[in-house]
């Protein structure tokens, strides 16, 4: 079970390090970008600010299963990375 629990944070943690350089790269890029760029950026900004959150509380004391907190993260984190894709595209990075 502990196991279990250590591989889905490890995971978990992989994917947020590679959204967080995402992230870094495309806040900036922003400085140049367009107001639906900076718009959709900011939408993204509050969805980072909960996935954060959500992520930090990941951990031996979690209540919920980790099989759904990792299902919820895993979406949270899919939206994040479309939506960071579609940002770049129109910043053409």
């Amino acid at each position: 079970m502990d196991d279990d629990k250590k591989s889905v944070r490890e995971t978990l943690a992989h994917e947020f390090n590679q959204l967080a350089a995402v992230r870094d790269e495309l806040r900036v890029q922003l400085r140049l970008a367009r107001s639906e760029a900076r718009d959709e950026w900011d939408k993204l900004e509050r969805t980072w600010e909960r996935v954060e959150t959500e992520f930090k509380h990941l951990g031996d004391h979690a209540k919920a299963p980790a099989k759904e907190i990792s299902d919820a993260a895993q979406t949270l984190m899919t939206e994040l990375k479309r939506s960071y894709e579609r940002v770049k595209a129109e910043i053409k990075i």
